[in-house]
This record gives C-alpha cells, structure tokens and sequence, in this order.
C-alpha cells in the first residue's frame, strides 16, 4: 500500500488532511483504488471507502507491467529492468543494484566467449583476448582451474561463460555440425542444443540437456547424457578413473577398446590405456610393450613371433582343447628341431623343418586340430620363417 501525507486547501472546506492522527489515505499500487480517511478542519472526516466503494486512479503504479511498481522499480518504463533481473550486456542497470553490465555477461569481441575468461594463462600470466576473436578461455586468473579452447565450431554457436559455482559453461546452438573443444587437457564433441558445465582438476562435467562425448584418451570416450555428472581423474601413466556421480539420473556410456559398457549412479571404474609401442595391445596385456608387433603377432601376446614361442603356443593351444595330445609330441619335435638348426645358424634347415611343421598341421586339420587353431598357428609359423628369411644375406634365399 501507498500512503498519502500532506494537506489540501478547499474554499468552502479549509484545509484536508490526509494523514490525521489515527487515520489516513493510502493507494493500492497494484488496483489504484483508495482506501482510508482523511480531515476537513470544517466538514470532518473524509472517507475514500464508503460501504466499500473507493475512488479508483487511472495512474498505472507498474507503467511496464514486469511486476514492480513505480516504487521498488529503478525503471518503471523498461520492462526489462526491475529488481533481481538478469543483467544483461546493454550498458544499463537491470538488476536495480546500482551497477551497470557486472557479473562478466559481456562479450565485446563476440567471439562467444565471455570478457573476463577470454583469453589463456602462460607463465602465470593471464593473457587478455577480448578485444579481438579468439578460441582460448580460462578461469585460472580468477582463483579457477578450467581453461580450454574451442577446435572447431563446424557452424555451431558457442557460448562459453563463468559458472558461478565453478568451471565454465559451454552451450552449441544454431547449427547441424560436430564441434570440437579442448578442455582440461581432454577433447569434447558438442552438437546443437548441448550444455553443459565444466571443471578441471579431477574433469566434472555437468550435462544440462543433450549429450556430450568425451575423447579421455585414443581408445577411450565417455558419453554423458542429460541429467549425469561424470568425474574423470587422470590417475597418471595413461591410467584413468571415471566416476558416474551419486546423484546422476542416468548411466554413463564407455566404449574402451571398442567394448561398451555402462556405469550406473555411483560406480565408478578404472581403465589403464597405454600403448608405448603402439601395436594396439595395451601395456597391461602387453608380453612385450616396447616392441611393435603389428601384422607379426599372430597370438595376440603383443610380442612378434618368433621360434622360440612357437612350443609355448602349441602347449597353449593344446591345453585349449585345439590341438589333441597325440599331435602335440610330434609337433614339439618339429619346433625343438628347427630351434637347433636356428642356433646353428642353419636358416634354411630350420625353414624347411618349419614348413615340414605347416605340411603337418595342414595334413590333421579338422582331424586333431581344429580348423581355426590351424589357421592361427600357420600365421604364427609364416612370421617366423619371414623373420628368418630376413636374417639371410643379402641375395640368398633357401
């Protein structure tokens, strides 16, 4: 309610006053309709409400209607100014606060990342790129730990702003491509209508709406859906923890080495993705780690093939069911044979007792031994002898 004070003078009823001890006039800011009484020093009182009917302005107490009258409204012919608005860049108070464009809502260069996070740390040092388009951002300058930079925008609008409650937001719209960003060291896929809420340190990301995937590392990636925060840790030596948040909505997608999995609200687990020797068999399953064996190791060990783990595959095999017990002695006797003739020097004999191997295996295949274990062990074989071949001087051939 509005309360009228002061006096008026009328020439037949002397002066009225509109805020007597134990009375008075007030306004309903919202309707205009008076209530109340006022004094005439000559007719009495006044009353504004008789059986309910008051006098009624046609002054508009909230002129742009946003809900705040004339008298809480810094600006009563802006609607889009009133108290606890959201401040936006326009040069003017929004908010009623007495501060005009605070909260870093600017984007002067209209690079889509906001002023007081545009730019990158180095050294320390903050390095301001407001005034111009850039692709950095980094929170680290005020007292943050996120920092990033947009790869590809492929016709997207990105908008990348300070959270107040840590890290940065991102949000794609405005298009039908993929983009690209760099954050905390780990690589992002934003599509339209995606947002999501980013920190690193341990990565936290917050999906809002759509689906973001992560690229953790080559033969890693998170997809989080909507509703789902995921932690990922970079446990070091290529080793990494995610973590599906207890008070996530929904699963988190893996895919790790082509397999897909799913963690539930709470779970949690670690996957160890180092390749040194880039063979695509990792360290952990790796006989050989330091040793390239791509297109040469027909066992899968990660080593390359090589005689003397030729006994050690066919005990493998037989000890599968592959190879029956019968076969097993005579083709151990063809490998200890050819392991002599190896250490002699003797690369043809041994090439020969190595076919005479193959001939065998060929001869009992879907008899005592199974055609695929055949099919494995004579690639096994192949590689050895073309590893034995390349020791001959250069011109000879058995």
């Amino acid at each position: 309610m509005g309360n009228l004070s002061g006096y008026a003078w009328g020439e037949n009823v002397g002066w009225i006053n509109f805020k007597p001890t134990g009375a008075g006039v007030k306004i309903d800011p919202l309707t205009g309709v008076f209530s109340g009484k006022a004094w005439g020093e000559n007719i009495g009182w006044i009353n504004f409400s008789p059986n309910g009917k008051g006098i009624k302005t046609s002054w508009r107490p909230d002129a742009d209607d946003d809900g705040y009258p004339f008298n809480e409204d810094c600006d009563d012919n802006n609607p889009s100014i009133y108290p606890g608005a959201p401040e936006v860049c326009d040069g003017l108070d929004n908010n009623c606060n007495g501060e005009t464009d605070e909260g870093n809502v600017c984007d002067l260069d209209k690079d889509g990342i906001l002023n007081s996070i545009d730019g990158y740390m180095s050294g320390g040092t903050f390095t301001d790129e407001s005034g111009f388009a850039s692709d950095n951002f980094t929170d680290i300058h005020l007292g943050g730990t996120t920092s990033g930079n947009i790869i590809n925008r492929d016709g997207l609008t990105i908008q990348v702003t300070d959270n107040d409650s840590g890290g940065v937001q991102i949000t794609a719209s405005g298009g039908v491509g993929t983009a690209f960003i760099s954050v905390c060291g780990f690589q992002a896929t934003f599509t339209d209508g995606d947002s999501a809420t980013i920190t690193c340190g341990s990565l936290t990301i917050h999906v809002f709406t759509g689906d973001v995937n992560v690229q953790v590392a080559g033969n890693l990636s998170v997809v989080v859906p909507k509703g789902l925060k995921a932690i990922i840790k970079d446990l070091g030596d290529e080793q990494y923890r995610i973590e599906n948040a207890s008070d996530s909505q929904v699963p988190v997608t893996i895919t790790f080495n082509g397999e897909t999995t799913e963690l539930q609200p709470g779970e949690s687990a670690t996957f160890a993705t180092a390749d040194r020797d880039q063979d695509g068999i990792l360290d952990t399953e790796d006989s050989c780690p330091d040793e390239n064996a791509t297109g040469l190791d027909a066992n899968g060990d990660g080593c390359i093939d090589n005689i003397a783990g030729l006994g050690q595959f066919v005990q493998t095999l037989v000890d599968e069911g592959l190879i029956t017990e019968q076969l097993q002695n005579s083709l151990l006797s063809k490998v200890s044979n050819a392991q002599k003739s190896a250490d002699k020097e003797n690369i043809c004999a041994a090439v020969n007792q190595l076919k005479a191997f193959i001939n065998e295996i060929n001869a009992q295949r879907n008899k005592k031994i199974s055609d695929e274990a055949a099919d494995r062990i004579i690639s096994y074989v192949n590689n050895v002898i073309a590893g034995m071949l390349a020791q001959l001087p250069s011109g000879e051939s058995c």
